[in-house]
């Protein structure tokens, strides 16, 4: 037996507070599950011993990246929601703060309300909601309640760096392509950023969004950190977080530009499948693209991903009739063209733009009416063009 399941057995009865919290300061980086969450559903069995403890949750929560969040979360909110009686100001303000370390921004913005409704806001409190504020793209209101806070508290060092870090931001945002994107029911893409690393990675924890798109593990913030990183340097991608106004990140689209073709990926985050959202991201990206001159969008998705292939198809991408060869042949291409234009020319501006932006991809011959496929590629090599 581990001394954490050991602790966690003295924990349970009697159960004292000081116990749980000793159990809860046990739980180190690489915890399994399995020994971590019993002890964090005894720090949740009341509202009384969740207001005693919470700050050892969040503790637990900053040590340990593979701790299941969204199940802890669910957990708080249905404490809560069980409650008979009404919450005081610390417990209110301990759940804000645990279901934002669980990326649980929906929870954490009930809960500043419900404290603010009780006790009134804390600068602390203020600047947690600006913080959940800006992570559901709305970096207007996260400057506002800055500037409240800054009213208050002229030299608060926090509010002023997080004022001027999103000042910052927000006049990075430039169009044609570095612009934030409003679509219907509270969606938004909004130009990737560091500051989105941590539900990005979180988000990602699914092994088949790696498999099925080809990026790299992703398993820790700092990965997600140096993954935009290198996203952002490459001046022909543009990257894009895909925002909820009430719930933050909930995936990612990036379109790959090359004079006027555009490559698209997308991704859905691990709590959001299944919902319609990658079809509603898609239709966004690819409007915005062609708004900013792209021709035709570019994609492909393993044969196997029917879920991927599905979206794309409902959303108007067609069947490219080309396979690239081995070991590549396992996928299907797909394109949507903001005017018609037929196979012939879709293919040709498929394999130009596999050549331009060195995909390593190869393509059997293909015939034309005017020359070799050789030769209408030579043809098709424009000036590759900066997406800035």
């Amino acid at each position: 037996m581990s001394a954490l399941q050991a602790a966690v057995d003295n924990a349970r009865s009697p159960a004292a507070d000081a116990d749980i919290a000793r159990v809860l300061m046990a739980i180190g980086a690489s915890t399994p599950a399995s020994e971590s969450m019993p002890g964090i559903a005894l720090a949740l069995q009341s509202a009384t011993r969740f207001r005693n403890v919470w700050p050892y949750l969040i503790l637990s929560l900053r040590k340990n990246r593979r701790l299941d969040r969204t199940s802890i979360a669910r957990m708080l909110a249905g404490l809560w929601a069980d409650s008979s009686a009404p919450w005081d100001a610390d417990s209110l303000r301990g759940l804000a703060r645990v279901a934002h370390a669980c990326f649980d921004l929906s929870l954490a913005m009930r809960a500043l309300h419900a404290l603010r409704d009780l006790h009134g806001s804390a600068g602390s409190d203020l600047l947690l909601e600006a913080t959940c504020r800006a992570a559901c793209g709305d970096l207007e209101q996260a400057l506002t309640l800055c500037g409240t806070v800054l009213q208050r508290a002229p030299h608060n060092a926090i509010a002023a760096g997080l004022r001027d870090r999103w000042t910052q931001r927000l006049h990075s945002w430039r169009g044609p392509w570095h612009a934030r994107v409003v679509g219907r029911d509270g969606l938004r893409l909004e130009p990737l950023h560091a500051e989105h690393a941590p539900p990005l990675a979180w988000q990602y924890r699914d092994p088949e969004i790696a498999a099925k798109t080809l990026l790299p593990p992703l398993e820790a913030p700092a990965l997600a950190t140096d993954w935009i990183e290198h996203r952002l340097a490459d001046r022909h991608i543009v990257p894009y977080a895909l925002l909820h106004r009430e719930h933050g990140f909930i995936g990612s689209v990036e379109v790959t530009v090359s004079g006027t073709e555009g490559f698209l990926c997308v991704w859905i985050g691990t709590d959001w499948q299944g919902q319609g959202l990658g079809r509603r991201m898609i239709a966004m990206a690819c409007e915005h693209a062609f708004r900013c001159g792209i021709e035709i969008m570019l994609t492909a998705a393993y044969d196997h991903n029917s879920a991927s292939l599905r979206a794309l198809r409902a959303c108007g991408f067609a069947d490219v009739n080309i396979r690239a060869e081995p070991p590549d042949e396992d996928r299907t291409f797909l394109s949507l063209s903001a005017a018609s234009l037929d196979q012939d020319e879709i293919v040709r501006r498929l394999i130009g733009f596999s050549d331009r932006t060195d995909t390593g991809l190869r393509f059997p011959a293909v015939a034309s009416n005017d020359g070799s496929a050789a030769e209408a590629q030579r043809q098709m090599q424009p000036r590759v063009e900066e997406t800035q």
